[in-house]
């Protein structure tokens, strides 16, 4: 099937769906935007995409449906997130991993914790900011994680802190453990990379207009 321009399956708040945004926007990708209600998932979307995760990108040659993926992706278009060194590249995957993996786990049973049994939601709370406390030991947030320029660990980690924080903002703004995550957070909820991607859009049907993505 040739596209005339990529196709984006999302839902707005998911983190994963938006890092894969914020990469496509970055890199100043155009495609077509398919907002999805997770609990109404489109038949286009499962026959692509089995799994029916978000985000899925429909190329004219294939489908990508991981972010992470997503995001190597759009640096193959333009090398836009670029390390200072071979070490730190090593550091960053590590850290990703840890998060895709340790802290999301700990991060969901904390968000539902009645989808969890046997587990104590305050002790995965404390699990993630374990976590985040490691992180905030490594950076100075200036204003991003690496510095001034925003690197693949900040597109990547932020929107799962984000929603961490999202769960009770009052106790996480108190916190005084972590300065660094928390100003580098705030950074970057309020920068433009994250903001105008971020936009509210109906839910996808079939026969709809089409919507681009980035917004001009």
């Amino acid at each position: 099937m040739i596209l005339e321009v990529p196709i984006l399956y999302s839902f707005r708040r998911c983190p994963y769906a938006i890092r894969a945004r914020m990469a496509l926007s970055i890199a100043g990708i155009r495609c077509e935007l398919r907002e999805v209600v997770l609990s109404d998932k489109p038949s286009e979307l499962i026959d692509i995409s089995p799994k029916a995760t978000v985000p899925v990108l429909c190329l004219s040659e294939r489908v990508i449906d991981e972010s992470l993926d997503i995001i190597e992706w759009t640096r193959l278009k333009d090398d836009y997130l670029l390390l200072p060194s071979e070490k730190l590249n090593t550091q960053t995957l590590e850290l990703i991993s840890i998060f895709d993996n340790q802290f999301k786990l700990n991060l969901d049973r904390y968000k539902y914790p009645n989808l969890s049994l046997n587990q104590d939601p305050l002790e995965n709370r404390e699990a993630c900011l374990d976590l985040i406390k490691n992180v905030d030991e490594l950076f100075l947030a200036e204003p991003w994680l690496y510095g001034k320029n925003i690197s693949l660990l900040d597109l990547a980690i932020l929107p799962f802190i984000r929603q961490f924080r999202n769960i009770d903002t009052e106790w996480f703004d108190q916190l005084n453990e972590i300065p660094n995550i928390r100003k580098c957070l705030n950074y970057f909820m309020q920068s433009k990379e994250f903001l105008s991607v971020m936009g509210k859009y109906d839910q996808w049907q079939l026969g709809n207009t089409p919507v681009y993505f980035p917004p001009k």
